[in-house]
């Protein structure tokens, strides 16, 4: 899912990769993938977000854990949360956005909304990455240093361990969701 420079081993995004990958699994574990991410980004060192959103992401959140544990869902309650979700002032907050994608999913049952999820929570990585760099002009030195930064690292590593306990055992979805909600590697 994560393409490596020749030059060495460092795990790049790789959208067309991971959508390839995760339209192999079900939509459960696509699910999971995309709640996992969404939940990381949330705990990241960044500015809190807003009452309004932080429970529009819970409640996303929830009824997408809810759904891999097989519980039922009022579609018309979440295509309202959803346009709740889309309206709001945050929505381009990554976390905010990461949660949508996961209602997106949810509602749609597309692989590439779980992506989406996915991506954001590289953005927010690699956005928290900039940030410890003073640079002036975006060169080649500066992307690679911004993609072997620890916590841009650690979020591709994270996606790739995600992916692949979901690919050996489909059955986890709860367990990779929980370590991801928890901050356990």
């Amino acid at each position: 899912m994560w393409q490596t420079e020749s030059m060495g081993p460092v795990p790049k995004f790789d959208e067309p990769a991971l959508l390839a990958a995760l339209e192999a699994r079900t939509i459960a574990t696509q699910s999971a993938f995309a709640q996992a991410c969404a939940h990381r980004i949330r705990r990241l060192d960044l500015p809190p977000l807003l009452i309004e959103a932080g429970l529009l992401c819970d409640q996303c959140l929830k009824a997408a854990r809810q759904f891999i544990e097989g519980e039922a869902f009022d579609v018309t309650a979440l295509e309202a949360l959803r346009e709740a979700m889309e309206s709001s002032e945050d929505v381009d907050d990554d976390r905010v956005a990461a949660c949508a994608f996961v209602l997106r999913h949810l509602l749609s049952r597309e692989g590439q909304e779980a992506v989406w999820s996915a991506r954001r929570a590289y953005d927010a990585c690699d956005a928290l990455a900039q940030r410890a760099f003073d640079f002036d002009v975006f060169t080649e030195e500066v992307e690679d240093s911004l993609l072997t930064h620890p916590v841009v690292q650690a979020e591709l590593r994270h996606q790739q361990l995600d992916l692949e306990q979901l690919r050996i055992d489909p059955g986890s979805s709860t367990a990779v969701v929980e370590r991801a909600k928890l901050g356990d590697t």
